[in-house]
């Protein structure tokens, strides 16, 4: 049996919410949840936001990528492309869908949410080509401009990358250009 069909083997866990007077709520705790989200000696009056905020999830990793939020000099290393299977079984009104979905985290703040199987499955495709456009097109095409680069720019002044990076102004001469009358 695979790990992806063991998580799908039937549990018969149950997670438990039991307030201060004795009252008691339980439910399915799917095989692949992480956590318990059993309570004991809740306040009756906060039942409600307990269910609430009852979620089952399971993370899946990242990966770890240097990432340059805008004007963030050099960036930082941080997990893009994380995700979870989230499920929100008692959450009252729209605010959150009742099966189990995907998230992913893109960077940061920034998440693909509430995906159901074809989502997933778009979202994949879309990582699919993605992946492949870099691997076939973008990776080539870098290798032929950095040749080309390379070519017509033999020489590299690391100090003029340096200053220019620093906002300071070199003298042509440091650069290797003559001056007007040298």
């Amino acid at each position: 049996m695979t790990q992806a069909e063991s998580t799908l083997v039937p549990s018969h866990r149950t997670w438990t919410i039991t307030t201060t007077n004795g009252y008691t709520v339980s439910g399915y705790l799917p095989p692949w949840a992480e956590e318990d989200p059993s309570r004991i000696g809740v306040d009756p009056e906060r039942l409600v936001i307990e269910l609430d905020d009852l979620t089952h999830e399971t993370t899946f990793g990242g990966q770890f990528m240097r990432l340059w939020p805008a004007a963030m000099d050099p960036g930082q290393d941080s997990v893009a492309l994380a995700g979870s299977i989230r499920c929100s079984p008692h959450i009252g009104g729209d605010c959150a869908p009742h099966d189990p979905v995907v998230n992913i985290q893109m960077s940061g703040d920034l998440w693909l949410m509430n995906l159901d199987p074809p989502g997933v499955a778009e979202v994949a495709a879309k990582f699919h080509d993605f992946a492949d456009l870099l691997l076939n097109k973008v990776a080539p095409e870098l290798a032929a401009a950095r040749a080309d680069w390379a070519q017509h720019h033999p020489v590299r002044h690391p100090q003029h990358v340096d200053a220019v990076r620093c906002g300071n102004e070199l003298p042509l001469s440091a650069l290797g250009i003559p001056a007007d009358g040298d």
